[in-house]
This record gives C-alpha cells, sequence and structure tokens, in this order.
C-alpha cells in the first residue's frame, strides 16, 4: 500500500494537464468518512489547494503524470522507497529500495 508520494520538478506540461502552475504535489494516505483514501496538498508558488483521493484516483493520477508532468517522484510504501527521476530528454530512471 501506498504511504506517500511527493510529485517535485514540474515540466512545462503542468498547466496545460493539471491547469494551475504547480510547484509540488505531496499525497498521503488518510481516513475519512466520506471514503478517500488519500489527502494531496497541491502547492503553487502562493496558494496550496487540497484534493482528496480514493485508491483508484490515485493510480490513474500517477500513472498520467509521473514522469511527464514532474520529473522527480518519490513513493513510500509499507516496505521501500522508490525514487523516480526523469531527465530533460524525457528519459526516467527507476531506483528501489
Amino acid at each position: 500500500m501506498i504511504i506517500s508520494v511527493t510529485l517535485s520538478k514540474p515540466t512545462s506540461e503542468v498547466l496545460k494537464k493539471l491547469g494551475k502552475e504547480y510547484q509540488k504535489i505531496k499525497i498521503k494516505a488518510s481516513n475519512s468518512a466520506d471514503g478517500a483514501s488519500y489527502a494531496a496538498e497541491m502547492f503553487t508558488k502562493t496558494q496550496v489547494f487540497h484534493k482528496k483521493m480514493t485508491e483508484a484516483e490515485l493510480s490513474d493520477f500517477l500513472t498520467q503524470n509521473s514522469g511527464i508532468t514532474f520529473k522527480n517522484v518519490v513513493t513510500r510504501t509499507d516496505t521501500e522507497e522508490i525514487t523516480l527521476l526523469t531527465n530533460k530528454k524525457g528519459k526516467t530512471e527507476n531506483s528501489g529500495g
């Protein structure tokens, strides 16, 4: 199970795909009455936006944005920390452990 995800180093795609120029997004596991499993904090230069996601919504969000909208993605699970780094040419390197 994913405990937390941090997306940073936005690309030029961030405004087009997400509608705002987010600098960083932090997502943490949470328990809420409405069934949402994750709480996201989405940071611009001057504001923070909050969004709740289910596990399926989180999976879709990460698939659409990891390495595309954000170059650095750090995912922490129960047993490991996975770092996804993308260079300027779009090549992705994955390290887990």
